[in-house]
């Protein structure tokens, strides 16, 4: 546990420095990753300000995640339906593409943060159908397993996320494990946001990524 923590508050030192940087330490990168966000939009949540929610998130979450993969060689693209940021307060992320012109065999593996709900586009589903059928790993947490439900990729799974969240998710076999790994699907159940809010439990982005780059490697 201590040791966990350790590597939560380095990774957690060196998030704004990747985010600015955008550059992994690797001469050469061992590959693609994307990360799919969905920008923030107040009508989900009127009862929480949504850039404060961003910059939480946005570090918390996506910049561990990023800061991970980067230093384990990986490449990361971010991709959000119509190019637009995801913005909080004092920090924002400018994605490389639109989901339009995202190609999942273009991509070693594909990671789905908790920033989803039922109105996700088309065209992310249409992607990680995409990535399912040539095999892609995939790794989501929280609300990026709607997502990957949604697409079909829990079909015959087993998978975790909270348990509000698991109600909507008609398929796969749901485990109150905090991180759960079938095949290359990489699911887990406690995102930044909810551990500090709601109090639901430990953070398990840390984890969750480590776990993947494991699969990737």
């Amino acid at each position: 546990m201590v040791r966990k923590r350790l590597m939560l508050i380095l990774v957690m030192f060196t998030v704004l420095g990747s985010l600015i940087a955008g550059q992994s330490l690797f001469a050469e990168s061992r590959g693609k990753v994307l990360i799919i966000m969905r920008p923030n939009n107040p009508a989900d949540d009127p009862a929480n300000p949504p850039k404060l929610i961003g910059d939480y998130m946005i570090l918390r979450e996506f910049g561990v995640m990023k800061t991970a993969l980067m230093d384990a060689g990986f490449t990361v693209v971010v991709a959000t339906e119509n190019g637009d940021p995801v913005e909080g307060q004092t920090v924002s992320v400018k994605p490389d593409l639109k989901l339009s012109d995202v190609k999942a065999a273009d991509y070693k593996g594909i990671m789905l943060p908790c920033m989803h709900s039922a109105s996700n586009p088309p065209e992310a589903v249409r992607i990680i159908k995409d990535a399912i059928a040539k095999g892609v790993p995939i790794a989501a947490q929280n609300g990026g397993v709607l997502l990957l439900g949604m697409a079909g990729g829990l079909k015959g799974k087993k998978f975790t996320t909270s348990s509000f969240i698991a109600n909507f998710i008609k398929e796969g076999t749901y485990s109150g494990d905090d991180v759960v790994q079938d095949g290359n699907i990489v699911t887990s159940s406690c995102c930044p946001f909810m551990a500090h809010y709601f109090r639901g439990g430990q953070d398990t982005t840390l984890e969750l990524t480590q776990m993947f780059i494991a699969i990737l490697q």
